[in-house]
């Protein structure tokens, strides 16, 4: 995955945002660790009431201080890849249902990929996709817009994490990953079994994490 930089002052500009469904799998992997919806909203400035029902666009500045919020609450820096792994196409409404409506007629890889970047083109503006294609394997190159935020893993790590996991619901099978790499150097806190979860690179193959 490669990242670009972007000023970080333009995360509360209005173009920049995320639709209000996204911020679900935040707060399912927050409340799955034992963490209190209350103190939540406390620490992000926001209501219950906005987290339970949020506005139609949630400005990027918004999404990563709730997203930071939550990983400082756990004290769980991994909360990105554990955000991705409950990213599903029930939290999308209707363009969810469009694409869940074609998981029947057996998606290639490349085609249930095309078909996630046309989704989070529509749902948020942190970052943009492209696929490029090496012999018979493709790769997918995700880039970040905000690579300078405090955010950046957090959101790097669960946007990817969530597409490899939105496409295996197209696919209805496991994604074989040979390897992810990321811009940033792999965190003090790299715990294997947890990336090897969430981006599904084998055992056997390079570290599932690694500087680029």
């Amino acid at each position: 995955m490669n990242n670009h930089s972007s000023s970080d002052a333009s995360v509360s500009h209005p173009a920049n945002y995320v639709v209000g469904p996204y911020i679900q799998p935040v707060l399912l992997a927050y409340l799955q660790q034992g963490g209190r919806l209350s103190a939540l909203a406390d620490a992000a400035s926001v209501t219950d009431l906005w987290m339970i029902n949020p506005p139609k666009k949630v400005i990027v500045d918004e999404y990563f201080r709730l997203f930071l919020s939550a990983s400082d609450l756990l004290q769980d820096p991994l909360l990105g890849i554990k955000t991705g792994q409950n990213a599903g196409l029930e939290n999308f409404d209707v363009l969810g249902q469009a694409l869940a409506n074609i998981r029947a007629k057996s998606l290639t890889l490349r085609h249930a990929l095309q078909q996630v970047m046309a989704l989070e083109r529509l749902v948020h503006r942190l970052g943009t996709s492209r696929l490029e294609s090496d012999g018979g394997n493709v790769r997918f190159l995700w880039r970040a817009n905000f690579q300078q935020h405090k955010a950046a893993r957090l959101v790097c790590e669960s946007v990817l994490a969530g597409i490899i996991h939105l496409a295996e619901q197209l696919t209805g099978r496991l994604i074989p990953v040979m390897e992810v790499c990321f811009v940033h150097a792999r965190p003090a806190d790299y715990q294997a079994e947890t990336y090897q979860q969430g981006f599904r690179a084998s055992a056997g193959s390079a570290n599932p994490i690694t500087a680029s």
